[in-house]
């Protein structure tokens, strides 16, 4: 975890894009205070488990999931 004010992510913000893309979080602060995060898009499937049933299909549930957001 890194934490930045906004003006530093302003002046930096390919380096911590790419820190962020290494699987590390990025918090930037506004005054002191977390206002955002930046994430890595790569989905991380060890969070889910334990808190998923064994039989469930990761791909079925992301489709079931998708398709609740459409409408």
């Amino acid at each position: 975890m890194i934490k930045i004010s906004l003006s530093e992510l302003k002046s930096h913000t390919g380096k911590y894009v790419e820190i962020a893309a290494g699987d590390e979080t990025v918090y930037i602060t506004k005054r002191g205070r977390p206002i955002a995060k930046i994430v890595s898009t790569t989905p991380d499937i060890m969070s889910l488990i334990g808190f998923l049933p064994q039989d469930v299909d990761l791909d079925t549930a992301r489709e079931e999931r998708l398709h609740e957001r459409m409408q």
